[in-house]
């Protein structure tokens, strides 16, 4: 499926529930509300796992990452958000968005690095225009963020079109990359002073590069323009998920 110009991208954690009721409410409710509604072209529900060389921001307890594909520069501008109706009771007396904690940015699209065309050939599967789970082998099962706040944007964009991006796409599993500029935080998600203000996002159907230490990761990671980048930055928090749902239209 085609790459959208704007990105919610929404850090959570359970605080008063287990992760297992979390997950559920997500994948049931959460993820189909904003798509259903038009806000979101397809929504996808990833958690973080360890990976050798990946550390997040020092403190962030939220594991739970939702990505929501959208055509809109202000997508929560219809929303109280971070609720959403939720038709069913899953804590007896409460809004189960109280009972954890919930952190939104979007982001704007700078670049789509897309080499197998694959967001021209995706499809959802899918009849009468209800809404599926994308559990198909289309879709990418891991996905690797690197959050950079750089002091020279100019060399850290040619660095990217230049450089990191082919030498990513050799590693094995990868599938395609896609570039961020933060826009804004959503209502109630807190100060962004501590965020970076670039994220690249990579899709990988495996891991294996990464885990095992191939040439090519470390021809990628350690190559001088990408240690210049990782040691002169303001800020850097690089981080690995498993994908655990992705919920689009027809």
């Amino acid at each position: 499926m085609p790459t959208a110009p704007y990105l919610l991208w929404e850090k959570s954690r359970p605080v008063s529930i287990d992760e297992d009721l979390w997950t559920k409410w997500y994948i049931e409710e959460r993820l189909p509300y904003f798509v259903k509604h038009n806000i979101a072209t397809n929504a996808s529900l990833y958690k973080e796992i360890k990976a050798p060389g990946f550390r997040g921001s020092e403190g962030d307890a939220c594991k739970f990452l939702a990505l929501y594909q959208t055509n809109l520069e202000e997508p929560l501008e219809s929303l109280k958000y971070p609720r959403v109706p939720t038709a069913t009771e899953f804590v007896p007396g409460k809004q189960i968005e109280t009972c954890g904690e919930i952190h939104g940015r979007i982001y704007k699209l700078i670049q789509d690095y897309d080499p197998k065309s694959i967001g021209q050939c995706e499809t959802w599967p899918g009849k009468h225009n209800q809404l599926i789970a994308y559990d198909s082998q289309d879709s990418a099962a891991f996905f690797m963020t690197a959050e950079m706040d750089p002091i020279d944007e100019t060399d850290y964009h040619n660095w990217y079109t230049e450089e990191h991006l082919d030498m990513i796409h050799k590693v094995t599993g990868h599938r395609r990359s896609q570039r961020y500029v933060m826009q804004s935080k959503a209502s109630g998600s807190g100060d962004l002073s501590d965020v970076p203000k670039f994220v690249a996002a990579h899709e990988f159907d495996t891991l294996e590069g990464y885990l095992v230490g191939t040439k090519e990761a470390n021809a990628a990671m350690g190559s001088p323009w990408t240690q210049k980048h990782t040691r002169e930055a303001r800020l850097t928090v690089f981080k690995m998920y498993e994908r655990i749902k992705t919920v689009g239209p027809d």
